[in-house]
C-alpha cells in the first residue's frame, strides 16, 4: 500500500513539474486568436505571425496558442481596432490608415510624405513617437498595447505608364490614410478608400488607375504588379506602421507570467515582421526585374518636383487633425523633425 501511494505522488509530482523540466504542460492551452489581414503567403505571415505563433507555444510550454486566421478572414481591416477592443478576436494588428478615428491615432504620424524609407530606421524613430505620445493613451483602452511595425514606403504602381504630374491626372488612386488625400487631389487624381483585400480587383476592374502601397507586398503577398504593373520607384508617398494589439480582457485573464511572456514576445514580433519588410524591400526591384510586363519607372528631378510641391501642406493637415483630436501636433511634428535630424536625413521641407 506504501508503495502504491508512494508511486502515486511521483507521478503527481512529475505532471506537474512538466514547466520545469521543459515537456508541454498537460493543462488545457489557452487560445489566442490573431486576425491577419495579410494572405497566407504574404511574407507578413510566413515570416512574422506563423513562425511567432509557434514560438509562443514554445516559450510558454504550450500554455498559450496563437491561432493565425490570414486574408482578414476574422473580420475587415478597416475594423480591426474596434473588433479588437470588442473581443471579436484577441489580437489584431491595426495599419495606420485604419486607425485615424481611434487611439491609433498616433501611429498616422508615419503618413508624413517623402521622409519614410527604411523600415528599421522607420520602426525605431515610430517607436520613439508612440512611446512618448501614442501608448500610454491607447492602454487606457480595452486594448493592451504588444507591439509596432514599420512596412517599406507606399510607392505608387499603377495600370498605365506615369512619366510625370499631366500623367495622373483624372486617376482614381487607392490611398490609405487621409493625410495626403489633399495632395493626390492637387496633382489633379481623386484619392480613393478600398480595403486592401479589394484593391486587387479594384484594379483590375478599372475602379481604380494605381494604388499607394508598399512595394515589397505588391510584389510579395498581395500581386498588385499583376494587374498595376508600372512602379515608380522614388515617389514614396508615405511610410506606414501598425500597432499590434491584445484586447484588454482577455490579456488581464491570463496569469501573470504569460502576461509578462506576452509582452515580451509582442514586442518581438514587431521586430520579426518590420525585419521581413526590411529584407523584402530590399529584395523587391530584383524581383521585378524578372517578372515579364512589370516595368520600373524613375520620375526624373524636374518632374518629381511638381508631386512634391505641396507635400508641405499634408503636415498642416496632420498637425490640425492632431490637434484637434486632442494631441500636441507641433510638439509631435517637431520631435519627428528631430529625430529624421539625429539620423542625418534632410527633413527641412517639413519645417
Amino acid at each position: 500500500m506504501g508503495a502504491l501511494i508512494l508511486s502515486l505522488l511521483f507521478t503527481v509530482t512529475a505532471c506537474g513539474s512538466n514547466n520545469a523540466t521543459g515537456e508541454k504542460n498537460s493543462e488545457k492551452p489557452i487560445k489566442l486568436l490573431m486576425n491577419l489581414h495579410a494572405p497566407s503567403k504574404h511574407h507578413l505571415n510566413e515570416n512574422g505571425a506563423e513562425p511567432w505563433a509557434q514560438k509562443v507555444e514554445k516559450e510558454t510550454n504550450g500554455r498559450l496558442e496563437v491561432e493565425v486566421h490570414p486574408n482578414a478572414s476574422l473580420g475587415d481591416s478597416e475594423s480591426i481596432y474596434e473588433d479588437t477592443s470588442g473581443g471579436v478576436y484577441d489580437i489584431g494588428l491595426v495599419t495606420n490608415g485604419y486607425g485615424y478615428d481611434t487611439p491609433i491615432f498616433p501611429w498616422t504620424l508615419s503618413e508624413i510624405p517623402f521622409v519614410y524609407g527604411d523600415p528599421v530606421q522607420s520602426r525605431e524613430i515610430i517607436e520613439k513617437i508612440t512611446d512618448k505620445y501614442g501608448v500610454e493613451k491607447l492602454n487606457e483602452q480595452n486594448v493592451k498595447y504588444l507591439g509596432t511595425v514599420a512596412q517599406d514606403p507606399y510607392i505608387l504602381t499603377s495600370t498605365k505608364p506615369i512619366n510625370s504630374i499631366d500623367d495622373v491626372k483624372g486617376m482614381n488612386i487607392i490611398t490609405y490614410g487621409r493625410t495626403n488625400d489633399d495632395l493626390v487631389k492637387s496633382w489633379g487624381a481623386s484619392p480613393v478608400s478600398i480595403d486592401h483585400n479589394e484593391a486587387y480587383e479594384a484594379l483590375q476592374r478599372g475602379t481604380a488607375d494605381a494604388i499607394f502601397y508598399t512595394g515589397a507586398s505588391s510584389v510579395t503577398g498581395m500581386q498588385y504588379y499583376e494587374v498595376a504593373p508600372y512602379f515608380i520607384q522614388n515617389l514614396p508617398l508615405t511610410g506606414a506602421s501598425m500597432a499590434i494589439i491584445i484586447n484588454k480582457d482577455k490579456y488581464e485573464s491570463l496569469p501573470e507570467d504569460l502576461q509578462k511572456t506576452l509582452d515580451e514576445l509582442g514586442n518581438e514580433l514587431g521586430e520579426m515582421m518590420t525585419e521581413s519588410y526590411q529584407n523584402e524591400y530590399e529584395k523587391y526591384p530584383e524581383k521585378i526585374e524578372d517578372i515579364e510586363g512589370v516595368e520600373i519607372t524613375d520620375i526624373s528631378e524636374n518632374d518629381l518636383s511638381d508631386f512634391e510641391e505641396n507635400a508641405k501642406h499634408s503636415t498642416e493637415v496632420w498637425v490640425k487633425a492632431a490637434n484637434e483630436k486632442g494631441y500636441p501636433g507641433e510638439e509631435m511634428l517637431d520631435y519627428l523633425i528631430k529625430l529624421f535630424e539625429e539620423e542625418g536625413e534632410d527633413v527641412d521641407f517639413l519645417k
